[in-house]
């Protein structure tokens, strides 16, 4: 039987349902004429607004709505991950989410900028060190608006897959797709992705489960097995070389 992966080898947890506690939803400057403004609530603005680095650009929202939220399960992981739980060396976790009251404030042009964004749906990553980083590859982004499930892999590559599409990534940069039609077609589906010790295993569906009138399934799909590895070549242009076989 395939061992787990290793101890040291965060869990991913996938949130997608929110309670009134995890919205980022403060008071808005907007409400108060210019001359009400204290320092202090400044200070409590600046505290608490999400702050996000969009390569030349700060990107700043009062309010926070969450839409899908990856981060390492703590109450699941082998091990304690220090110095925190995060997925892996690079990101701490990844947040889509709607921001609300938005400023974005550039410096491309050479001087500070300043401009009104107010409702933006937006996807970024945490950096190990707290810095918020916003996703900058339009198929990563696209990709994480289907809320696609996730898991790390024993390397710390992050497994995204759907029904139909699996997207590797290290640290919300470099990514790849994983393909395996030229080994099984006629699959319709992604059923499952498990990672264990020295690979994740990929179980694929052809066709349909066929149920009765009870809902139970009376006719099982055919299952095809597969594993997959990854390859990281951290000098070249494409860093991630996933490796997809039939299992033996």
């Amino acid at each position: 039987m395939a061992e787990r992966v290793s101890e040291e080898v965060p869990i991913a947890e996938r949130i997608v349902e929110f309670g009134e506690d995890d919205f980022n939803e403060k008071f808005s400057l907007f409400e108060f004429s210019e001359s009400l403004i204290t320092e202090e609530m400044l200070e409590e603005f600046a505290k608490n607004a999400l702050v996000i680095v969009d390569g030349k650009d700060i990107l700043q929202y009062e309010n926070e709505y969450p839409i899908v939220v990856y981060q390492c399960n703590e109450n699941v992981c082998y091990a304690d991950i220090v110095p925190e739980p995060r997925l892996n060396s690079f990101v701490l976790n990844i947040v889509v989410s709607t921001g609300v009251g938005g400023k974005r404030f550039s410096v491309g042009s050479g001087k500070m900028k300043e401009e009104i964004t107010d409702f933006d749906t937006i996807a970024y990553y945490e950096d190990p060190v707290g810095i918020k980083h916003m996703i900058l590859q339009y198929d990563i982004c696209r990709f994480l608006l289907k809320k696609p499930k996730l898991v790390v892999s024993e390397e710390g590559v992050l497994v995204f897959y759907t029904e139909n599409e699996i997207l590797a990534t290290v640290d919300c940069q470099q990514y790849a797709w994983v393909r395996w039609n030229d080994i099984i077609e006629n699959c319709t589906k992604i059923e499952n992705i498990t990672a264990y010790h020295e690979y994740c295993e990929v179980t694929l569906i052809e066709g349909e489960d066929v149920y009765d009138v009870l809902g139970k399934i009376s006719k099982k799909a055919p299952r095809h097995v597969l594993n997959l590895n990854f390859n990281l070549k951290v000098a070249d242009h494409n860093m991630i070389n996933p490796k997809i076989t039939k299992k033996s």
